[in-house]
């Protein structure tokens, strides 16, 4: 499979892995006040239970690269979102939200413990 440019929002403080900021060339990193933006060149990924993997142009390997909790979101160059943490607040930036209901037709409700915002998660396919 062709990999594809990502764009990875992740919260700040997250330590970029070694074998991904070695890339210098592939990479763009830039640090926003809620959150860093790291977008790769040609890369792949997938979620596994522990996180996200990714797969760097030119390697044969993909190598878990984040865990859930310091992920936000990704997207592809044309801004369609291919994974999104349930458990992120847009509103008050805190990884604090809880189920608030059962999986139906691909969608739930969630609301945030801090904030009290409520929202319709989707899942997303890959």
């Amino acid at each position: 499979m062709k990999g594809k440019s990502l764009v990875f929002f992740l919260t700040p403080g997250t330590k970029i892995p070694r074998f991904i900021s070695l890339q210098d060339l592939n990479i763009v990193k830039k640090r926003k006040k809620q959150f860093i933006i790291l977008k790769i060149k040609k890369a792949n990924f997938g979620p596994i239970p522990s996180g996200l993997v990714v797969k760097m142009p030119g390697s044969s390997l993909y190598r878990l690269a984040f865990y859930f909790e310091n992920t936000l979101r990704v997207e592809d160059a044309q801004k369609r979102i291919l994974w999104k943490n349930f458990y992120y607040c847009e509103n008050c930036h805190a990884n604090s939200a809880i189920p608030d209901g059962i999986w139906k037709n691909g969608k739930r409700n969630t609301k945030c413990v801090k904030c009290g915002k409520r929202w319709e998660t989707q899942l997303y396919q890959i």
